[in-house]
Formats: structure tokens, sequence, C-alpha cells
């Protein structure tokens, strides 16, 4: 326990230099005559000395603890999320394109198949429900397919900026294998376009 609180009183500080005498800070100031014997070690004074003070304080005073956020806790809160958001925002939305991308891609490889038989069988015109395809999809607005031994699968895409209305598409070489091209952001592009 602090000097000063040995019956829950706080003695203010100039209070506690200034004490010259025993009855006159006593008369001037009850709570004086309090805050000295606590600090001197010995009894609480007299009741005459004290006739305004209450001698029966209760022990044990304790502070009620404050609880809540200050101004700057929040201001700081705010600020850190303000710079984790700026840093993480165009991230995301990189990622995001990219998937979209990557997505359109998707859509339209399963067709490669049901192409490479339809070609080996001679055909020379079909179109992108003959390699088992929809016209469109939901990364793709518009599927076309050019037939022949160099012909390609090419998707419109649907997305945000740097990808919506961008073409991917897979183009057949004369020797079978399948190249795929964009005109998508490079950084939006699968690593096997490109």
């Amino acid at each position: 326990m602090l000097p000063g609180m040995r019956w829950g009183i706080m003695c203010p500080g100039s209070l506690r230099r200034a004490w010259v005498g025993w009855h006159a800070p006593c008369l001037q100031y009850p709570h004086v005559a309090l805050c000295r014997a606590a600090l001197e070690g010995k009894d609480a004074p007299r009741a005459e000395c004290l006739p305004n003070v209450n001698t029966t304080i209760s022990r044990g005073f304790t502070m009620k603890k404050q609880q809540g956020f200050t101004l700057i806790e929040l201001m700081i809160v705010v600020a850190i999320i303000a710079i984790l958001a700026a840093i993480a925002l165009p991230a995301y939305q990189n990622y995001v394109r990219k998937s979209q991308v990557t997505a359109a891609l998707s859509d339209i490889t399963p067709g490669k198949t049901q192409f490479e038989v339809l070609t080996n069988e001679g055909k020379t015109t079909f179109s992108a429900t003959d390699i088992g395809l929809t016209d469109s999809t939901t990364r793709c607005s518009k599927i076309d397919v050019t037939a022949g031994d160099t012909g390609n699968i090419t998707c419109e895409m649907l997305g945000g900026t740097g990808v919506g209305t961008k073409t991917i598409a897979w183009t057949r070489t004369a020797s079978g294998n399948w190249k795929c091209s964009t005109t998508a952001d490079t950084k939006y592009r699968p690593s096997t376009c490109p």
C-alpha cells in the first residue's frame, strides 16, 4: 500500500511536503491529519482533531480499472487495417483475374480430344457443339472453332479489367500438337499459356 492510503485516502503531494505542525493543518485541512498519520506510520488522529472527517474510512481502497480503448489505440488499428487493405486488395484482384483466365482455358480444353477425332476422320467443318462444348460458358461469352489440321478453339473471355473481351485459344499445329495463346495481360496468363 502506498503512503497516504493507510485509511483509504490519497494525500496531495504538496500537502505531504508542507506539514509543519500537528494541529494547525488538522484544524484547517482535516484530511491532512489522516495523511500525516499514515505517512508517519501512526494510528489515526483523535476524532476531536477531525471534526468534519469520517474516521471509519474503509480499508483496502481500490481504484476502478478502466476498460475500453482510447482514441489513439482505435486510430492505430484503423491505420493498420487501411495499410493491409491497400496492399492486399490489388493482389487479390490480380489473383481473381488470373483465375478467370485459367477458368476460361479449362472451359475449352475438353474440346481438344473430339477436335482430334473429327480431324482424323477428315471432317473440315464443325462447331463447338460438335466437339462437346457449348457456345458459351460462365467464363466464355463465345466459343469459336476453326476446323482443319491447323485449326483452333477460341474463347472470348468474360471477366474484370485486363480479362474481359480478351481471347484465349488452343491452336493445333500440323504435327498434332496444341499451343495456347491469349490476348490477356501477361500477369494474368496461366503458366501453360505464355
